[in-house]
């Protein structure tokens, strides 16, 4: 992606993208200090923060833990 963006000239350095496409431990545990803080837990995050439904939150359960 970073040398599709080069090559069209909508990026001059798209090494600058860089952090927003790896996975860090360090950035996950902090969105998830966080979500714990602010909602106490993942389905109450889900259910006040993101207004899913419980039926929603079982189906998306259900395909994480197959």
């Amino acid at each position: 992606m970073r040398a599709q963006l080069k090559q069209a000239g909508m990026m001059q350095d798209p090494d600058l993208l860089i952090p927003l496409q790896e996975v860090r431990t360090a950035y996950l545990s902090s969105g998830l200090d966080r979500l714990h803080r602010d909602y106490g837990s993942i389905p109450r995050y889900l259910a006040t923060g993101l207004g899913v439904d419980a039926k929603t939150t079982a189906r998306i359960r259900a395909l994480l833990l197959r």
